[in-house]
């Protein structure tokens, strides 16, 4: 159903919205405010550890898997959309066959995915792929990788959860399973280090299993909750896998492009320049991305409160919304700047240890967190109101581009972790003119 045919049986409930999105975005700073701690205690833990290498070589694995969430195909996405406005509607029965029918869609298509996957694992050459000496076998690397992946592949099952818990507009809930298992896993660690010390197939172990009882916990809960919403296998209904996927797969064109540009780079720098220049690169990049969680605890409930307020007509609230997120970046600049100004401080008071970063690397990763932030005020909004064009046509050129271009830089132009940062850059550049241009193009047809 269109958002023609649905806005004229809607009324506006400003007040409404706006004390839940406060609500989310006050329980969301508490939720992720704990869950960056956790992030921040297991960094230097995990590096502590399993040493420089291994350490360089585990991030590059959950960088390299994360591409498998591909195999969503746009459905978390598409789901969240249809769900939201189904709810908008006062329609249960519909949300909840949306809601049954992603589980049996998605289901089937993990399923195929992890069986190719731990088919193949074990017949390719995990030393040569991740550039790594011989202190870490095949044999070690090949466990790693498989935990890792079939955690990974049930997670995105167990993940709908969260998609329907943003549909309903508690945002702020879906942080609580990363708090809980950060917390067991940074435990496991203190608790046992003679088994972790410097195995990288236990340390693997330990966060699949821990990961996926999680994730399985917090679903059950969610339904439990919310019963109206739990998934039932008889309630699949094929008319809606069209429903879903019409947006989905939009969705999942742009999910590509973002994990090409996100999550190569570990990649290009692991083949170029070796495992030790992924730490301090993903050092210099934690360091920058908690400023844009931050800002995600405030922007994320507003997707689904976007697509309520544009099928009741609620422009001016819309425009409100886009205003405040644009006064932000005035501080979050000023943050950003000071976080240049004081990074080596910032890092070794944090990893108790001095970590040499290439000069200008802290520069290009504050204009690299700046233009994110920006992207996303206007992805968000777009997002919600079903309208993806544009952003499919900018993902692809930032796709096609980001890869070639970080090669170039890093190598070729002898820039080395520098230049892939640079390439992000430019990639995305593209979307910080459209989005913008594109959404008040979309508002200003409401004016009269």
């Amino acid at each position: 159903m269109g958002f023609g045919q649905l806005t004229g049986r809607l009324a506006i409930d400003q007040s409404e919205r706006s004390k839940n999105i406060n609500r989310q975005v006050l329980f969301s700073l508490l939720a992720k405010g704990i869950a960056m701690l956790i992030s921040l205690v297991q960094v230097p833990l995990l590096f502590k550890h399993l040493g420089n290498e291994s350490y360089g070589i585990w991030l590059t694995i959950l960088s390299v898997v994360s591409w498998l969430s591909l195999s969503d195909i746009g459905i978390g996405n598409g789901l969240r959309n249809r769900v939201a406005e189904a709810l908008a509607l006062n329609n249960r029965t519909a949300a909840k066959e949306y809601v049954s029918t992603a589980y049996v869609c998605l289901g089937s298509i993990i399923l195929a995915v992890l069986l190719l996957c731990l088919a193949v694992i074990p017949f390719l050459d995990w030393q040569s792929i991740f550039n790594t000496s011989n202190s870490l076998s095949n044999t070690i690397l090949r466990t790693t990788l498989s935990w890792i992946v079939a955690s990974t592949l049930l997670g995105f099952i167990l993940a709908l959860a969260n998609q329907v818990l943003n549909a309903l507009q508690q945002n702020s809930l879906t942080a609580w399973p990363n708090i809980v298992f950060g917390s067991l896993f940074i435990g496991a660690v203190y608790l046992f280090p003679r088994f972790i010390n410097g195995n990288l197939g236990a340390v693997a172990f330990v966060y699949s299993t821990l990961y996926v009882a999680t994730f399985l916990g917090f679903s059950i809960f969610v339904y439990k909750t919310w019963p109206f919403l739990s998934p039932s296998a008889k309630l699949f209904k094929r008319k809606h896998v069209k429903n879903i996927l019409n947006i989905g797969l939009n969705f999942f064109i742009i999910q590509v492009a973002a994990i090409i540009i996100f999550s190569t780079s570990n990649f290009i720098i692991i083949r170029l320049l070796g495992p030790a220049h992924v730490s301090y690169f993903n050092i210099t990049f934690r360091v920058f991305n908690m400023i844009s969680i931050i800002l995600a605890m405030v922007m994320t409930p507003l997707w689904s409160a976007y697509t309520e307020a544009y099928l009741k007509k609620d422009y001016s609230w819309i425009r409100d919304r886009l205003r405040l997120l644009n006064t932000l970046l005035i501080p979050v600049s000023f943050v950003l700047i000071l976080t240049i100004i004081y990074f080596d401080k910032i890092v070794e008071l944090w990893m108790k240890t001095k970590i040499e970063t290439p000069a200008y690397l802290p520069l290009l990763m504050g204009i690299y967190t700046l233009i994110t932030i920006w992207n996303n005020i206007y992805a968000y909004f777009l997002n919600g109101i079903s309208r993806t064009k544009e952003q499919l046509f900018t993902s692809v050129i930032a796709m096609a581009l980001n890869m070639p271009l970080a090669v170039f830089l890093c190598k070729y132009m002898e820039m080395g972790v520098n230049g892939v940062v640079l390439a992000s850059v430019i990639s995305l550049a593209f979307f910080a003119f459209v989005g913008p241009i594109t959404s008040y193009k979309i508002l200003r047809k409401h004016d009269h």
